[in-house]
């Protein structure tokens, strides 16, 4: 029981600064913290009826990148008001998830891809988070299947990102802008495609949340008249004054 307490972190750094970023990480991770997620890592790849399971240990090169993975696994479970075993488990379930869908995934080196893609994780626990708790679920939908048709109608092609939160939770803020700005979810389409037709371009899902759409919906109910009732009339007159002075 006290081995878990011991000061197994302590290390000779040098000058070099990489080397020293490694070894701050490493530092600040008990080994109890990473017998844990290691405990955990292949409790999950059991579940998952991997091929080849065992656990990592001490003695291999993975110790390594759980080491190294404590501290952000730890940093998601403050951030996201987690207990500690729950919060290793959902970082871990996402990880393997996300790797599951890489090319060619090796499992056995799965502490270094979710090590790799950490940030990653975050953004897609983030965003599930924020897909829950969406009052309007069925509005959400309703953007992104306007959305979808555009480009089928364009390019016979169907794309599909309900599966992933991280790029689904675009038509989450997309939604809310609209309704921001007091405009039908259609309208607020049709004028980021309008802005590129000149080319046939796709507006970009990253691209419907953000000032960019915004002002692709500014120069739309200028070029077609339209009148609109924002939620907050105000800022949004006076965005459409500083994109014409522009």
């Amino acid at each position: 029981m006290a081995r878990e307490f011991t000061l197994d972190h302590r290390s000779v750094l040098n000058d070099k600064a990489n080397i020293t970023k490694s070894a701050n990480r490493r530092t600040k991770s008990t080994l109890g913290d990473a017998n844990l997620l290691a405990d955990i890592i292949y409790s999950i790849r059991i579940k998952l009826k991997h091929i080849g399971i065992t656990k990592i240990k001490q003695s291999d090169p993975q110790w390594v990148q759980i080491k190294e993975l404590v501290p952000t696994v730890n940093l998601f479970c403050d951030t996201f008001k987690l207990t500690k075993r729950d919060g290793y488990i959902k970082f871990v379930e996402i990880g393997l998830n996300l790797m599951s869908k890489s090319r060619r995934p090796n499992f056995n080196y799965c502490a270094s891809w979710i090590l790799k893609y950490a940030d990653v994780i975050l953004r897609y626990y983030e965003a599930e988070i924020l897909l829950s708790e969406d009052e309007y679920p069925q509005e959400t939908r309703e953007i992104y299947n306007i959305y979808i048709n555009k480009i089928l109608e364009m390019t016979g092609i169907t794309n599909n990102y309900i599966n992933n939160p991280t790029e689904y939770v675009n038509f989450l803020w997309a939604r809310k802008m609209a309704d921001d700005l007091g405009v039908d979810h259609k309208t607020f389409i049709d004028a980021q495609f309008d802005a590129l037709a000149f080319c046939n371009g796709i507006p970009k899902i990253e691209d419907l949340k953000n000032e960019k759409a915004q002002q692709r919906l500014t120069q739309y109910i200028s070029k077609n008249g339209l009148i609109l009732h924002p939620k907050n009339e105000t800022s949004f007159n006076n965005s459409i004054w500083d994109s014409f002075k522009k």
